[in-house]
């Protein structure tokens, strides 16, 4: 009786992973428009969630966007899509939020930008093309958390240098001070923060320290040393990029 029971509990287990895995295929739904003649999504979901690939279409049935979903969560790469079925992008996402690799691409599907996206969006390390191919001239880009804060908060401050095409210009330091001073007004005079970077990526933070409209200068600085020499001391050239910020404290 006992080796009967056993057998018995073994196949109700069998019967019950059974049904549970039925339960858990994936099936391939697709919706239509209320007229059902145009296909609008086709996707793979699992208990009734996304889960696997999504593709959208026009009402022509060319594809818009197909991504890749887990568990309801948008997870892994998504390309966007020309009316004339060129690729217009591919972005990739971690659990929801787009981070990773950043590529945008013109109607002829010549590369128009390409980049890094951090886990707030932040893109940097980017590089921007005219449509013949063409890397478009540097540009410093600075990002804030917030142009609203209450005194007492912390302002981020994130930069980077785009349309790169020296390697020595991915090695710098980003300053953040309140005005300009020296012969050519280029030097801080008043330093709040600064942090280094060889990744091309800034970030630092700071705290305004007073009520109204906060002004700063944000500056990504380059140090290349050369063969000139004072007074027997080397003289290192500085390549600076700069841009004023404000924000508004309560």
């Amino acid at each position: 009786m006992k080796h009967i029971f056993i057998l018995s509990s073994l196949l109700i287990l069998l019967l019950s992973v059974f049904l549970i895995s039925c339960n858990q295929r994936k099936r391939r739904n697709e919706y239509y428009d209320y007229e059902q003649k145009h296909l609008k999504s086709k996707g793979e979901y699992l208990n009734g969630v996304l889960d696997g690939n999504l593709a959208i279409y026009d009402e022509e049935g060319r594809p818009l966007e197909v991504s890749s979903w887990k568990n309801g969560i948008k997870d892994g790469l998504m390309m966007t899509f020309h009316h004339n079925g060129q690729i217009s992008g591919e972005y990739e996402y971690v659990n929801g939020k787009r981070q990773g690799k950043y590529k945008r691409y013109y109607e002829s599907g010549q590369l128009k930008k390409i980049a890094q996206v951090d886990q707030t969006g932040f893109l940097y390390s980017t590089n921007d093309f005219d449509e013949h191919g063409r890397l478009k001239p540097m540009e410093q880009y600075f990002n804030i958390s917030s142009d609203t804060l209450k005194l007492g908060d912390t302002l981020v401050v994130k930069g980077t240098l785009n349309n790169i095409e020296d390697s020595r210009y991915t090695k710098g330091i980003m300053i953040i001070g309140k005005k300009f001073a020296g012969e050519n007004g280029d030097i801080l005079s008043d330093t709040l923060a600064m942090n280094s970077s060889s990744l091309n990526y800034y970030e630092t933070s700071f705290i305004p320290n007073m009520r109204g409209e906060f002004t700063f200068v944000a500056q990504i600085i380059y140090r290349f040393k050369t063969d000139k020499k004072l007074k027997g001391i080397p003289l290192d050239t500085l390549d600076i990029f700069s841009t004023e910020g404000k924000v508004f404290v309560k």
